[in-house]
């Protein structure tokens, strides 16, 4: 009998889910791809050759996966309630054969109750137990459930089956944006694009950046992934000005939303000079968003930072109708087979 993919084994190759849909959208765009970083090969290449008639360019999708930094509270969080919350739910006998994934989201790492904090804890373990056992009572399997404001307003809670069928838990802890690390993989992109560039001279070089911060499988088996972004992208968008003010060698940066049915934002880099600017073109599938300053970036108005909505938004944009179809457990399990 086949083993069913983990949550663990889709993190890990979201990376390489990003680079086969990214290829896949080009394709789809029309245009010719051939894969340039073979696994066997001692050279750093970068992911695509890309020929759309008459305009080749290179381009390297780099998923930046370690999208929160850490806080100097984390040691305590995961002390006094990741440690607890496991503990209590592996000794609650009653709950294990549930078939829920509870996935608790802090984004603060505050601790209710203050200096009771243990007390808080376990009784809001409890409150939880509870509830999960009114829904399997009333024989309630729901794609997601949300609890906002859970154990006193520190943590939000989302519920959804489980792929194994008895219960599981996750705790996600957000700190800030690392921008150290997606700095580093953007540098480490750069490089490989340049060094395929050896082989490809004169023509555009592009890198496409994708995030993850968390995965959610709905009921319907697709695979959502959570960027983690928040609403850092005006910061990110200067990092990414400042890089390539650097690197005149490169033509711009996509950020990538979305597995299924990807939507980009394209910087176009200004600077470009030591080989040709990217093809507008090239995005211009009436989605895309495309700039070539700070000052051009189209801006929203900014509303306050809602977790519950967020995920909402995914889930809802990853089961749109008439839509590319969305990417299931099957795809994923179908490229661990393949990279095997």
């Amino acid at each position: 009998m086949a083993q069913k993919i983990t949550i663990q084994e889709i993190f890990e190759l979201i990376g390489d889910m990003n680079t086969d849909v990214v290829g896949c959208y080009f394709r789809q765009r029309g245009f010719e791809t051939i894969r340039l970083d073979e696994k066997d090969s001692q050279l750093r290449n970068c992911d695509w050759l890309v020929d759309p008639s008459g305009s080749s360019f290179l381009c390297e999708v780099k998923t930046v996966t370690s999208v929160q930094r850490s806080v100097l509270a984390e040691g305590d969080f995961r002390r006094l309630f990741e440690n607890a919350a496991h503990y209590y739910f592996a000794n609650r006998k009653d709950l294990q054969s549930l078939p829920y994934h509870l996935h608790f989201h802090s984004d603060s790492l505050r601790l209710p109750g203050g200096n009771d904090a243990n007390r808080a804890v376990n009784g809001c373990l409890a409150s939880v137990g509870k509830l999960l056992l009114a829904l399997s009572e009333n024989d309630k399997q729901p794609d997601i459930w949300y609890v906002d404001n859970c154990c006193d307003g520190a943590l939000d809670l989302t519920i959804t089956p489980s792929l194994s069928g008895q219960l599981e838990l996750e705790v996600s802890k957000y700190g800030e944006v690392n921008f150290r690390t997606i700095e580093s993989s953007l540098s480490n992109a750069i490089a490989q694009v340049n060094r395929s560039g050896e082989d490809y001279p004169d023509i555009p070089r592009l890198v496409v950046l994708a995030f993850a911060s968390d995965v959610f499988i709905t009921s319907k088996s697709e695979v959502v992934v959570f960027d983690g972004l928040a609403f850092q992208k005006e910061e990110l968008w200067k990092l990414i000005d400042r890089v390539m003010k650097r690197h005149p060698e490169l033509s711009a940066v996509a950020v990538m939303a979305r597995q299924a049915n990807p939507h980009f934002d394209v910087f176009h880099n200004s600077k470009v000079s030591k080989v040709p600017a990217l093809d507008v073109n090239v995005f211009e599938d009436g989605r895309a968003v495309q700039f070539d300053s700070l000052e051009t970036i189209p801006r929203v108005r900014i509303q306050p930072f809602d977790l519950q909505k967020q995920f909402e938004a995914l889930l809802a944009a990853a089961t749109e109708v008439n839509e590319i179809p969305s990417i299931t457990l099957s795809d994923y399990d179908a490229l661990r087979k393949k990279n095997r």
